[in-house]
Formats: C-alpha cells, sequence, structure tokens
C-alpha cells in the first residue's frame, strides 16, 4: 500500500522494507488511528509478539505486528507541545519538509529495526514483563529513522530544485 510504496523511496527505508520481507518472522504491518496516552505522550509506531488464529481453519500462528499510528503522527507534527524525547524529530519533520506519507514511512523504518533485529526481537518476544528494550536498541533503530528522514529531506529538495515539467494545454 501507499505506506510501503513511499518508504521504498528512499535507501534505509528501502532496506528495512527487504529485510522484513527476507525475514523468517512472519510481519503484519498495520495502521492505528491513534493511541491513547497520557497528555505530553506521542506513540507514534510499536512492535509486537501476537497471536493469530485462523477462523475458518482455527490455526494459530505467531507473527510480530508492526502498527503505525497515523493519527498520533499527524497530531504529533501539527502540534507545538514542548515534549522532550521527541521534539527534535518533529523539528526535522518540519525542516525537511516531510508529508505525511514520508513521515509514516520513517516510523516504519524505525519498528522494522525492532521486528528485524534478532536482539531486539527476543525481548520483544520475552515472556518476562521486565525485560525492556534499552537505550542502546532504540538508539539503533532511531539511527535509521533519522537517516530515513534525511533523505526524504533530499528527495524533496531536489523535487523543489527540479519540479516535474508543467503540463501545457
Amino acid at each position: 500500500g501507499k505506506l510501503i510504496n513511499t518508504a521504498i523511496t528512499v535507501p534505509t527505508a528501502n532496506e528495512m522494507v527487504e529485510k522484513a520481507n527476507n525475514s523468517s518472522e512472519k510481519i503484519q504491518i498495520n495502521y492505528g488511528g491513534k493511541k491513547e496516552e497520557a497528555k505530553g505522550e506521542h506513540t507514534l509506531g510499536e512492535t509486537s509478539d501476537a497471536r493469530l488464529t485462523f477462523p475458518e481453519t482455527g490455526e494459530k500462528k505467531e507473527i510480530v505486528s508492526v502498527v503505525i499510528y497515523e493519527k498520533t503522527i499527524n497530531e504529533y507534527a501539527k502540534s507545538d507541545a514542548p515534549e522532550l524525547s521527541v521534539k527534535p524529530k518533529k523539528d526535522e519533520y518540519k525542516q525537511y519538509n516531510l508529508t505525511q506519507a514520508q513521515e509514516e514511512a520513517t516510523t516504519l523504518t524505525h519498528e522494522l529495526e525492532h521486528a528485524t533485529n534478532k536482539k531486539h526481537l527476543e525481548i520483544i518476544k520475552s515472556k518476562d514483563k521486565d525485560k525492556t528494550l534499552t537505550s542502546k536498541q532504540h538508539q539503533e533503530a532511531n539511527t535509521k529513522e533519522y537517516k530515513a528522514i534525511n533523505e526524504f529531506g533530499e528527495q524533496n529538495k531536489q523535487k523543489s530544485v527540479n519540479p516535474p515539467p508543467k503540463k501545457v494545454d
């Protein structure tokens, strides 16, 4: 769909989509509207362990679920809230003139790093609720995400320097 089609237009996001496609894990990507949270909190995407049961057959499958909260991304990108943890990302969205689809694709890049990295998955799939991703692991995903933000920024700059030809009637 639109999310993948946007993601594959820049190298880092495309690499993560390919990694997900080639993963031995079954990865399901979903759009969620908005995650309800405390004021000032913004979860733009989430990766979790999930089990699906197919009603026709009763077959159960374990999957990795990636959810992109497009309404949260949209509200976050437009808000003037001074939240410290994710404010630099919002500033880069504006600096690079990212579209909503590009913002969603950068969040997908981040979440696919969690969904395809074996060390991240061990924690995500752990039944031990005290195990959480470390700040270093979040930084690995953020590095991919910021790289994609910069690549979309370059892409947007090229489009503004070389706009498509205007149609003549």
